[in-house]
């Protein structure tokens, strides 16, 4: 992400370097436009000027987000967070009790739903 910023801001500065370059010569067409190319300059001026709007708020959005990623990381290292502990599975025992329990028989826990087999068994049988 770092390196797509950095693209950005290169392409911010040249659009600003454009605006300049647009502005020079519009001062320049106002003392001689012999051929009526001033409204295509202040289009070509409007245009560099919105695509330099563009790319600036897609560099802060950029660059807010390297800016969050760093602090993160930053906590991460500091142990802000605690430690990350890995996701523990439920152990089988608690799952074939909970069958036991609603009435499934053991043999039904490869079910997809489970809802098949305690659907088919009456109350009262």
């Amino acid at each position: 992400m770092s390196a797509q910023y950095q693209n950005q801001i290169t392409q911010r500065n040249q659009l600003m370097k454009a605006v300049q370059d647009y502005d020079s010569r519009l001062e320049g067409l106002n003392a001689f436009d012999p051929f009526g190319q001033r409204s295509e300059v202040e289009a070509d001026k409007k245009r560099a000027l919105a695509d330099w709007e563009a790319v600036n708020k897609g560099a802060q959005t950029v660059k807010a987000s390297l800016d969050n990623a760093h602090q993160a990381l930053a906590h991460l290292k500091a142990g802000a967070y605690g430690p990350v502990k890995p996701k523990q599975a439920t152990p089988p025992e608690t799952v074939k009790n909970a069958l036991v329990r609603s009435g499934q028989p053991h043999g039904k826990i490869g079910s997809k739903t489970g809802l098949e087999s305690v659907s088919a068994v009456a109350p009262g049988d």
